[in-house]
């Protein structure tokens, strides 16, 4: 596992990211996205913008124990501040003003929060998913909830991001995003 660094060597502007894969991977993933010219991520907009040739990928960290790869990420992502001034869409240490906690607050009251087999880490991001059955659930942490529901995890990832305009998985229906 590692925590890499995107730099533009134009804007000096970066992305930090986490991968198990290979940097190598990981790059050309991100390259295919920037080139299939699907998504609206700050990134791929600027590699699309400023041609591949102005990126640099670098490994920063190699993480050895997977409980830490987020929190790491996370200081890292502020360390860089590459959320207010970069690349990356998820930023970590900005806190929400009252009103929008307030928002948060009376959006998800009276909802059940499923939390996976024992995680509660604070870096999981939570989704508001409609069960089959018609109930309404926050769902903390999409892989193990997959694993606990018997979900394909690419299928119900493609349910979370909207690729391809799927907007079910087996039933389950993501109806909000909260921290992505």
């Amino acid at each position: 596992m590692l925590i890499y660094k995107i730099t533009n060597l134009i804007t000096n502007e970066v992305y930090i990211g986490q991968t198990t894969r290979t940097l190598e991977i990981r790059k050309s993933e991100h390259l295919n996205r920037a080139r299939q010219g699907k998504r609206k991520h700050k990134l791929y907009e600027a590699i699309r913008q400023y041609g591949e040739d102005a990126f640099k990928f670098e490994t920063i960290v190699t993480v050895l124990d997977e409980n830490f790869i987020s929190e790491i990420e996370a200081s890292l992502i502020s360390e860089y501040n590459s959320f207010e001034n970069g690349y990356n869409s998820c930023g970590y240490t900005p806190s929400l003003s009252k009103e929008t906690k307030t928002k948060i607050s009376n959006s998800t009251t009276g909802l059940t929060r499923v939390m996976p087999k024992g995680k509660s880490h604070r870096m999981s991001k939570r989704y508001l998913v409609r069960f089959p059955d018609g109930s309404e659930q926050i769902v903390y942490g999409w892989k193990a909830f997959c694993r606990d529901n018997s979900l394909n995890e690419g299928c119900f990832a493609k349910t979370l991001t909207g690729q391809d305009y799927t907007y079910h998985h087996k039933g389950f229906v993501l109806l909000q995003k909260f921290n992505d």
